[in-house]
């Protein structure tokens, strides 16, 4: 009987995306700030990429298909459309547009690595009500395809 490597599932990538998105909320609520600070940006940012590429992998994405996204939120929302995200989860334009905004300092790694100059973030509650809407309207999906990679 033939084992498979392939032990990276939709399940699993989800279950990471929801401990970031945990992960940025008790980050900004301990620092009692209204904007998150830089940590708390970046937890969210990645929750967001984990999630939609676990939605891609229960959708029939190869590890090598998720591999050739990157980092690039806005690439991955348009892999997630043409997958049917809308038929699992309704993004606003409003939460779509927080995305766009994180992606460009995320896809930079600029929410890790110090680059000076003026940033431009989307509101704090908005990206954390994004990535928390994302893992909450996705979980059965990927939970449900998780044999498709064993």
């Amino acid at each position: 009987m033939a084992i498979s490597m392939d032990r990276t599932t939709s399940i699993g990538l989800w279950k990471y995306g929801q401990e970031f998105a945990i992960a940025g909320r008790i980050v900004w609520e301990q620092t009692g700030q209204k904007d998150g600070p830089t940590p708390a940006y970046y937890l969210l940012a990645h929750s967001i990429e984990l999630v939609l590429k676990g939605y891609l992998r229960g959708r029939g994405a190869t590890l090598a298909n998720l591999h050739d996204q990157g980092h690039d939120l806005d690439k991955l929302l348009k892999a997630v459309d043409a997958r049917g995200l809308n038929l699992f989860c309704e993004l606003s334009e409003e939460h779509r547009n927080a995305i766009a905004i994180i992606n460009w300092h995320y896809k930079k790694k600029e929410l890790e690595y110090i680059v000076s100059g003026f940033k431009q973030y989307p509101r704090f509650e908005l990206l954390l009500r994004t990535a928390e809407h994302l893992v909450k309207s996705l979980r059965e999906i990927c939970s449900a395809t998780v044999n498709r990679h064993r």
